[in-house]
């Protein structure tokens, strides 16, 4: 019993993998109107890929499904910004959808490299915007969540060998909101 006991001690010891992040922002928009949701990478030290690391040891292409409720969202579409500003993708895919939207870029390490800043503070390196029109008949005061899906989210290396993942261990979700309503009321707590 006590050897059972010390090998779980021993495993729950034992450190988790560093983790990255992928992080939606929270952000205030009108009933009608269309607004830019920041969606941003915080690349972590001592995790799978790093910038910095070399060839194919760093963070060339996304995957993430963020998930909406139709009801409140009239389009969406993802832009490049950030480290993606001016950068080409060799393959991209953005698939838009009543209640959720796919994204899928993969940028070549040699001619468009993503530079992301190792360690940065919260939230992290923009890697695009989400380009939400919101229906104009959304009440004042209305939150539309903005979910990334666990399973097909990923960040990958150039030759696609190596990602992280939610179910790897080494990417963390952070999910993002749009209040709709005045900016007075609602700025203390955003981005």
């Amino acid at each position: 019993m006590r050897a059972a006991a010390a090998i779980l001690g021993m495993a729950l010891a034992w450190p988790a993998p560093a983790a990255d992040w992928l992080r939606v922002a929270q952000v205030l928009a009108d009933p009608g109107s269309t607004v830019r949701v920041p969606v941003r990478v915080r690349d972590l030290g001592a995790s799978l890929l790093n910038e910095g690391d070399g060839p194919d040891r760093e963070i060339q292409s996304f995957a993430f499904q963020v998930v909406f409720p139709a009801t409140h969202v009239d389009g969406i579409g993802f832009d490049h910004a950030g480290v993606t500003a001016g950068r080409t993708a060799f393959f991209s895919q953005v698939t838009p959808a009543a209640d959720n939207l796919y994204v899928l870029k993969a940028f070549d390490e040699a001619s468009n490299p993503l530079a992301f800043t190792l360690d940065a503070p919260a939230p992290g390196n923009t890697i695009g915007e989400l380009v939400v029109t919101i229906d104009p008949a959304t009440p004042i005061g209305s939150a539309i969540p903005l979910q990334l899906q666990n399973f097909n989210a990923a960040l990958i290396d150039d030759s696609a060998t190596e990602s992280e993942t939610v179910a790897n261990g080494h990417l963390l979700l952070v999910d993002g909101l749009i209040i709709i309503g005045p900016d007075a009321i609602f700025a203390s707590s955003f981005e």
